[in-house]
């Protein structure tokens, strides 16, 4: 308790994430899964591992726990039972709405893992060492358990610790009640001179050498790890060609229907969501001047300009053409103006060194309690329609 005591706590997992992220859908308490994805768990272990609960359940998935993201830190679970419903008891808590994937532990990588933060703590110099050790290392690593205890033993040979199935590291970054990890607390004080700098001696290799014959094992989880990787980026390009309008980099006639639909559904009172509609006036007259290239320009120039002035909570995407559409949560009439006339004026100030200056007519409608989509669609767009009728320039309300 001195004020000269120092502390340092690390934690090691090692497991890697494989396959696509799962979101839990249904619990039964805080500690039981019963649907992924909307589907029972007991369908994806059997689909991903082909596993079943049966009293084999804990030793064929110790290896592939589930993970969870939670701020900067990766807890694991593993399954500790299940019931007559198919429903999977897990180590610790797991909470309806995470999300969750399942995970791979590689004998080498995890010890390599450790022995990094083994690494750092020798150069924090402890003077006191206390290691929490998940018992589903062992049962991974088996005998080469031994050699995960003996780094922190040799760094500090009067080291204390203990086996456990939910070890604790609590931190800014995150963490709670962890699983198949290793915690780890260093402690010394500034006033007692180290001798000598501690080392940590170990066996593991932490560089490929290539005159080393890779074991079997190790080829096939890197080449799942490789796929997984390849599969996530995939998905990642996928989701933003589903979303994204390629040439203004903004949300795309479908996503911003998406938005509109879900804000719609989740409004608590009427007159609280407000939708914006604008065009580029004399747009064509851009196009078949100066080209088509400078068309685009236009468009992708006056997209971030009212990019940059909507609010936090408002939602910008391309309706077609030179036509955008604007989202505002939460909003009234008043409130949805003033951003559709900042739209107006920031866009109409601004210098487009291909054009000059361009302008842009507006529509802006708030949402009745019985109004659906297709039905605001039609009032802003008549807005808008009204704003080009009465001279352009122009924010009209609907």
């Amino acid at each position: 308790l001195g004020k000269k005591l120092k502390i340092q706590a690390g934690y090691s997992l090692g497991w890697h994430a494989i396959g696509k992220e799962m979101e839990v859908t249904r619990t039964k308490g805080n500690t039981c899964i019963a649907e992924l994805d909307g589907q029972p768990i007991v369908s994806i272990y059997k689909k991903y591992l082909n596993v079943i609960p049966d009293k084999y359940l804990i030793r064929n998935t110790c290896e592939f726990p589930l993970v969870i993201k939670r701020k900067e830190m990766t807890v694991a679970r593993t399954p500790s039972g299940y019931t007559k419903d198919g429903s999977i008891y897990l180590t610790s808590d797991i909470h309806k709405g995470e999300k969750v994937r399942l995970s791979y532990g590689n004998p080498a990588h995890i010890l390599v893992e450790s022995f990094k933060m083994c690494q750092g703590m020798a150069n924090f110099e402890p003077q006191g060492l206390m290691a929490w050790i998940c018992g589903n290392r062992i049962a991974i690593l088996k005998e080469a358990g031994k050699k995960e205890v003996s780094y922190y033993s040799n760094l500090f040979p009067h080291a204390i610790g203990a086996y456990s199935f939910a070890e604790i590291m609590q931190c800014s970054m995150g963490g709670g009640v962890l699983n198949s990890s290793i915690v780890v607390v260093g402690m010394r004080e500034e006033t007692i001179e180290i001798s000598q700098k501690v080392s940590v001696i170990s066996d593991v290799q932490l560089q490929d050498k290539e005159d080393i014959e890779i074991p079997y094992t190790n080829r096939l989880l890197t080449f799942l790890e490789a796929i997984t990787s390849e599969l996530e980026e995939s998905n990642r390009k996928l989701e933003k060609m589903a979303t994204v309008d390629d040439l203004t980099g903004i949300y795309n006639r479908r996503r911003i229907e998406n938005v509109l639909e879900y804000e719609i559904n989740k409004r608590t009172k009427e007159g609280h969501l407000c939708v914006i509609m604008f065009d580029i006036d004399h747009f064509k007259v851009f196009n078949d001047t100066y080209g088509h290239e400078v068309g685009d320009i236009v468009l992708q120039k006056v997209a971030q300009c009212a990019l940059s002035v909507i609010r936090k909570q408002d939602t910008l995407g391309r309706w077609g053409g030179e036509e955008f559409l604007c989202v505002l949560p939460d909003t009234g009439i008043e409130a949805g103006f003033e951003v559709a006339e900042r739209i107006r004026q920031t866009i109409e100030k601004m210098y487009f060194a291909e054009v000059d200056f361009v302008t842009v007519s507006v529509g802006v409608t708030v949402a009745t309690a019985d109004d659906t989509e297709e039905m605001i669609y039609q009032r802003v767009d008549r807005a808008l329609y009204r704003a080009k009728e009465t001279g352009r320039n122009r924010v009209i309300r609907g």
